[in-house]
């Protein structure tokens, strides 16, 4: 079992072509048309990469494709003015079908995606591409890595606000302030609250919950503090701040910050 079997899995079959058109987008392919409702005409999407047009296909089976479920691949092809073929599947295909794909191969272009290379893929896609799709933790696109009886509230600093609740997540951010006597202040809360000081560095809190954006910033914080003064409170609310976001953490393996 996949890590991300789930997710693939909880992908409902019209989504499935707008995920594929995510992640075709993100490897490199430009998209000329987009999934739409109705009849496709033998295809869900049409991408093209350098000199070359392909006609997708997209299937969310809960079984192998076959040559049963793709035919008139060519005919489809030539129908689109394309001269290549890609196969987006949530399974893999069977050897009659690779065998099929294999012969069309001497005249047109033909790459197939299956369960294990998107797989591959979904660790460097950014996390606002992965979000959108599945089964969506708590009815929002946040994850909660704790019961919600233990969850603890990071408040505002100034007014009281709990900034890991969703609404607030991407309204809110944390800052590096140097005040009038050059003394450092770790501060965090709503942006309207605390935007209009000073800053020396700031993080949202949205790009905070990627592990390799929070990493960078507390790289940051360390790197400009040292030697400096720091306030009474600094560490306190350094501390505060790690280890309360961590209960919206992204999971590391559930794509990136970009």
């Amino acid at each position: 079992m996949s890590v991300y079997d789930e997710f693939i899995n909880n992908i409902s079959p019209q989504e499935w072509e707008y995920f594929a058109e995510d992640v075709l987008a993100y490897i490199g392919f430009i998209i000329l048309e987009g999934p739409a409702s109705g009849q496709d005409g033998g295809k869900d999407l049409i991408v093209q990469k350098d000199n070359d047009i392909f006609i997708v296909s997209c299937k969310h089976y809960s079984k192998d494709i076959g040559t049963s479920i793709e035919n008139n691949i060519v005919d489809r092809i030539m129908e689109h003015n394309a001269n290549g073929f890609i196969g987006f599947y949530s399974t893999y295909i069977t050897e009659s079908f690779k065998n099929r794909l294999q012969g069309i191969s001497q005249q047109y272009k033909i790459i197939t995606y299956n369960r294990m290379n998107i797989a591959q893929i979904i660790p460097d896609l950014s996390s606002t591409i992965t979000q959108k799709y599945g089964r969506k933790p708590s009815g929002n696109s946040y994850v909660l890595n704790t019961d919600e009886d233990d969850y603890r509230p990071l408040n505002c600093l100034k007014c009281g606000k709990d900034i890991l609740m969703p609404i607030f997540i991407r309204e809110s951010m944390a800052m590096l302030h140097k005040d009038e006597n050059d003394i450092y202040h770790y501060l965090y809360g709503c942006k309207e609250c605390i935007n209009s000081l000073s800053e020396e560095g700031w993080v949202e809190i949205y790009q905070a919950l990627h592990s390799e954006q929070l990493i960078s910033w507390n790289n940051m914080v360390d790197e400009d503090t040292k030697g400096k003064k720091v306030s009474n409170s600094f560490y306190r609310n350094k501390s505060e701040f790690d280890s309360k976001i961590a209960q919206r953490m992204f999971p590391r393996n559930m794509g990136t910050w970009i």
